[in-house]
C-alpha cells in the first residue's frame, strides 16, 4: 500500500481518483480532508444487515433502492461518506454511477471506539443535507 503524500488538503477530484483506484482501502471525505474507514465488528455488521433486510422489504415495490456501506454518498460538494446503510429514491441513483448523489435516509451503526466521531463530524456533515430528510443513529453498545 501506498502512503498518502502528507498535505493538508486534497481536491475533490484528487479524493475521488485516489478512493477509486483503491483496491483495499476507503476513503471518505469531509472538506478536503481524507480519512481512512476502519474495519467494523461482526455486531455491527449484523446490525447493519439486519438494518437493510427490514428497509429492503419495506421498500420493496416502490421505486427507492437501499445501498450497502459500498455506496459513497455525496452530502455535500466537499463531503463524502460510506454509511452503513443507504436510502436513495431518485433514479440518478442508479446503474453504472458509483456515488448516491441523492440520499433519502443515511444510517450510522454507532461503535463505543467510533461513537463519539461519528455523533460529532457525521452528525453535522449528514444533517446538513437538503435531499436527506433523515439520519438515524443506532448503537451497537448496550448500556446497562
Amino acid at each position: 500500500m501506498t502512503a498518502l503524500p502528507r498535505r493538508s488538503t486534497m481536491s475533490v477530484e484528487e479524493y475521488l481518483q485516489l478512493d477509486r483506484s483503491s483496491i483495499d482501502t476507503r476513503y471518505e471525505y469531509i472538506d478536503g480532508h481524507v480519512i481512512m474507514m476502519a474495519g467494523g465488528t461482526l455486531d455491527h455488521a449484523t446490525i447493519s444487515a439486519n438494518i437493510i433486510s427490514v428497509l429492503r422489504n419495506l421498500l420493496r415495490g416502490s421505486p427507492c433502492r437501499v445501498f450497502t456501506t459500498d455506496a459513497r454518498v455525496r452530502i455535500s460538494e466537499t463531503r463524502y461518506v460510506y454509511p452503513d446503510v443507504s436510502v436513495s429514491c431518485d433514479t440518478q441513483d442508479r446503474g453504472r454511477v458509483d456515488i448516491v448523489q441523492f440520499p433519502r435516509l443515511v444510517v450510522e451503526v454507532l461503535s463505543t471506539s467510533t461513537e463519539v466521531t461519528d455523533r460529532g463530524r457525521k452528525l453535522a456533515t449528514t444533517g446538513n443535507v437538503q435531499q436527506c430528510r433523515s439520519t438515524c443513529w443506532v448503537t451497537s453498545s448496550i448500556h446497562r
